[in-house]
């Protein structure tokens, strides 16, 4: 072999200089990225811009395919340093990080943690969260994401009867994300309990839930859902017990303002005393609800109601002075014999600030819901008609002694301004055209 032939060799197999400068600078710079070490004097970033334009032409000049891949991802990483999202305050950071979490959160509930099983059944089950994803960026957002309380004040906890049962360790995890909550952040809490056998709560889950309660004082939005075949309100309730008996003079929920409840099975004496630890609520949504419950309402906005139980909506509407929107799916009325003569209300109630009602199916309305009822601001009606009512049976319901009729009565002696009238038909051709509700007692709307 000649001399050129052995130097030409030689020098092929040495490595470019220039590609280990860069692997050298890709490790120190990765180092820095994921630090958040960047510049901070005038001389430090003039000397990475130095080092980025110099990069640039290395890039343009080399042929080297390799070499050209680690000058690249060197320049990224440097670009990087100097982008201005790295010297954004913490609290512009954080206005960022929510813009993230709620375009990737499920519609309903808001962004947080969130309880997940395994899909097989098998193992254990974790905690996930969009939330999660800003610690594993890098040093710099894994120390701010901890530190933003409203990331972790939102949890949601679903429990089916197969799940296997939480473990000790996720346990410990849920009390850690808790605890990043702070001492003042509200908290949004979600609880699933979805039994289709006749279970009970299992003591894992139980404990759960009171780790969950030793954060009742903040909880400002609770959704409880319980799908079971036995009644979860004797447990939850007793759950409720133990952790107020802990501190007697001190409310149980003081900073609780919108419930939504939905409890498969729930007796009306349970269902009371459950409310009993409720402060006066500015939302509610509930399965059910009984005339006879002694429930404050003074406070209550918005309410939705699956199934109400009584002799009328009147007594319901006194309880709720500042009620604007009301939604009823089904009305169940009590007779006069089988309801406390206390109870039932024959006095006419004149409501000032209720302007929107909902009405489930007129099938599911009985008579007497809108007696001794006036709504002077009542502005916006919907009112379902499911499509398999039956062609004589759809002609009775517009008759008179009806729950439509007496709706109509409701609004004209309310001489209201309705504004909108939603009819909920399919087809729409199986309506009545001679159905009308009253507009200020002169103009009438046709359906």
């Amino acid at each position: 072999m000649s001399s050129d032939a052995k130097s030409t060799s030689v020098e092929s197999s040495q490595p470019d200089p220039l590609l280990l400068a860069y692997q050298k600078d890709y490790t120190k710079t990765l180092t820095k990225v994921r630090s958040n070490d960047i510049p901070g004097s005038s001389g430090e970033k003039a000397e990475l811009h130095a080092y980025v334009v110099r990069a640039c032409k290395d890039f343009d000049s080399c042929a080297e395919d390799t070499t050209r891949t680690h000058i690249s991802k060197t320049l990224e990483l440097q670009e990087s340093l100097l982008a201005p999202i790295r010297i954004l305050p913490s609290e512009i950071l954080y206005e960022i990080f929510q813009l993230v979490v709620r375009t990737s959160s499920r519609p309903g509930f808001e962004p947080g943690i969130r309880y997940v099983a395994p899909k097989n059944c098998m193992g254990n089950g974790k905690l996930c969260g969009t939330d999660f994803l800003f610690t594993w960026v890098c040093v710099w957002w894994r120390n701010e994401a901890p530190s933003q309380p409203a990331f972790w004040s939102c949890i949601d906890v679903r429990f089916r009867h197969r799940d296997p049962h939480p473990s000790f360790e996720m346990l410990e995890f849920l009390k850690q994300c808790i605890s990043r909550t702070g001492s003042y952040a509200p908290m949004n809490i979600r609880i699933d309990l979805d039994y289709s056998n006749n279970q009970t709560i299992a003591p894992a889950r139980l404990r759960v839930l009171e780790t969950l309660l030793e954060r009742a004082d903040r909880w400002r939005t609770l959704t409880l859902n319980a799908y079971g075949r036995l009644d979860f309100s004797l447990q939850i309730i007793n759950l409720f017990d133990a952790n107020h008996a802990r501190a007697p003079s001190v409310p149980l929920f003081p900073a609780l303002e919108d419930l939504m409840l939905t409890l498969r099975r729930c007796d009306p004496p349970s269902l009371e005393r459950m409310f009993h630890y409720f402060p006066p609520l500015q939302s509610l949504d509930t399965s059910a609800l009984f005339e006879t419950d002694t429930v404050n309402f003074e406070l209550l906005l918005k309410l939705r109601v699956r199934v109400y139980t009584g002799h009328s909506l009147a007594g319901l509407l006194r309880k709720c002075p500042s009620l604007k929107y009301l939604k009823v799916s089904c009305f169940t009325s009590q007779h006069r014999s089988t309801l406390a003569t206390s109870f039932i209300d024959t006095n006419v109630i004149s409501h000032p600030l209720l302007s929107r009602i909902e009405m489930g199916s007129v099938r599911n309305i009985h008579l007497g819901a809108w007696s001794f009822v006036c709504l002077p601001s009542l502005t916006q009606l919907d009112v379902s008609l499911y499509a398999t009512i039956p062609e004589r049976e759809l002609e009775e319901i517009f008759e008179l002694g009806t729950p439509l009729t007496e709706l109509r009565e409701m609004i004209e002696r309310s001489r209201c301004t309705l504004e909108k009238v939603n009819l909920n038909i399919d087809p729409p051709n199986t309506i009545a055209p001679g159905l009308a509700l009253v507009h200020s007692g002169t103009a009438w709307f046709i359906f």
